[in-house]
């Protein structure tokens, strides 16, 4: 299968779907999430955001981390 295929399926409605009954938050509008405590307003979903400041301070730790880790 192509990767454009399944990329295509990854972003239907039905891939989304099966996403969120795998436990992820879907990308698609109107695809319910599986369980609704996953959703931002239900007050359990912790976002973490990272500044353009924390990205390269840390950058060189988390390369090392990633070439520990996959290659």
């Amino acid at each position: 299968m192509p990767a454009s295929c399944f990329i295509e399926f990854s972003l239907s409605e039905e891939g989304q779907n099966v996403f969120s009954k795998a436990g992820y938050i879907p990308a698609r509008p109107g695809v319910p999430v599986v369980p609704p405590t996953l959703k931002p307003e239900a007050g359990n979903f912790h976002v973490v955001v990272l500044s353009p400041d924390l990205v390269e301070h840390e950058l060189a730790r988390w390369i090392a981390v990633y070439n520990d880790l996959f290659k």
